[in-house]
C-alpha cells in the first residue's frame, strides 16, 4: 500500500487545487490511501475531489438544517474537513475524518447533484 499526502485548497469556492499539483483529481489503486483537506462548501454527500476520474457520493451522512450533508462527528475548520480516503475496491471509497475514527463509505456517481 502506498500513502500519498496532499492538501486541497479552496479556489473561489468553485473548485479545488492541490498544493502538489493534483488539481482536485487523483488516481488510486485498491488499497491506496490519501490524506486530504476537503471543502464542505456543499456538504459532504459528494466529495469535491475526483478519484480515478469519478465523482464519489454517499447516502449515509445526515443533513443539517440547511439541507447539507454534514457528519456531526467530523470537525470542520473554516469549511474544510481533514480526511483519509482509502480505495477499498473499485466501487468503494472509505472516508475517515482524521482524529475521529468516524468513516463513511462512498460509491462512484456518474450523475451527481450540482452545487451552487
Amino acid at each position: 500500500m502506498k500513502f500519498v499526502q496532499c492538501v486541497l485548497v479552496v479556489v473561489a469556492l468553485v473548485g479545488t487545487a492541490c498544493a502538489q499539483g493534483i488539481d482536485g483529481r487523483v488516481n488510486l489503486d485498491v488499497g491506496d490511501q490519501i490524506r486530504v483537506s476537503i471543502t464542505s462548501h456543499c456538504g459532504l454527500e459528494t466529495l469535491e475531489i475526483d478519484i480515478n476520474e469519478q465523482t464519489w457520493t454517499t447516502e449515509t451522512i445526515p443533513q443539517d438544517a440547511a439541507g447539507n450533508a454534514v457528519e456531526p462527528a467530523w470537525t470542520r475548520t473554516g469549511g474544510v474537513v481533514e480526511m483519509e480516503l482509502t480505495l477499498v475496491d473499485e466501487d468503494t471509497l472509505s472516508a475517515t475524518e482524521v482524529g475521529s475514527g468516524v468513516f463513511h463509505e462512498y460509491s462512484p456517481n456518474s450523475n451527481p447533484d450540482g452545487c451552487a
